[in-house]
């Protein structure tokens, strides 16, 4: 229970903190979140509980040979609703809560771009061939599939050689092409705001 937990939330290779960055708004949310709206909240709280308690028992917890923590996604639409509190008041001129939010969006975007960009099927050769490779894999951050695909943005491009277009789905590509460029003016459009744009969004939660 206690490997598969740590796995599934702050491991390297299957950390979901590590492929979703803007979760980190929603820890820095939570408690406003919880204050406004505690119904859901424990919503929130008890679903995420009882999907922890279920796979992190799973001998295979960390779901194979995938991008990512794949049990956990079912679960990301709804943890992230508190990163809400920290967009609100980025959104009401708070420097710091601007600054969070155009950090963890940007490291969001390059998280995801490096799935869509890497073809995989060459990390999960090479790191599930044994189970050393396998541990090095989930736990030490030099050999992560983050860490690893990164490295490989060059050989993709020079070859070429991008997932979306090699698993024969280029719609995905323009897909996460045009939701890259519009979380990219969400970000400018946030920017503007906080530099000296309008102030006024709604409630600001004081």
């Amino acid at each position: 229970m206690l490997t598969g937990l740590e796995g599934l939330l702050l491991s390297p290779g299957r950390g979901v903190f590590w492929y979703d960055p803007p979760l980190l708004l929603a820890l820095g949310g939570a408690c406003w979140f919880a204050r406004r709206r505690s119904a859901l909240a424990l919503v929130i709280l008890g679903m995420t509980l009882a999907t922890l308690g279920l796979y992190a028992r799973y001998y295979q917890w960390h779901g194979g040979g995938v991008w990512g923590p794949r049990f956990l996604v079912p679960l990301l639409p709804l943890l992230l609703l508190p990163a809400g509190e920290v967009v609100e008041r980025a959104w009401a001129g708070r420097r710091a809560a601007m600054a969070a939010l155009l950090i963890a969006g940007a490291l969001g975007m390059a998280v995801t771009a490096l799935g869509v960009l890497v073809p995989f099927d060459r990390y999960v050769e090479q790191y599930a061939a044994s189970p050393a490779t396998l541990h090095d894999a989930l736990w030490v951050v030099r050999d992560s599939p983050i860490v690893v695909e990164a490295g490989q943005v060059d050989d993709t491009f020079t070859r070429p050689d991008i997932a979306a277009v090699r698993y024969g789905s280029r719609r995905l590509a323009a897909i996460s092409l045009l939701a890259g460029l519009a979380s990219a003016a969400a970000l400018a459009g946030a920017v503007h705001t906080a530099v000296g744009g309008r102030r006024q969004f709604g409630r600001t939660g004081r």
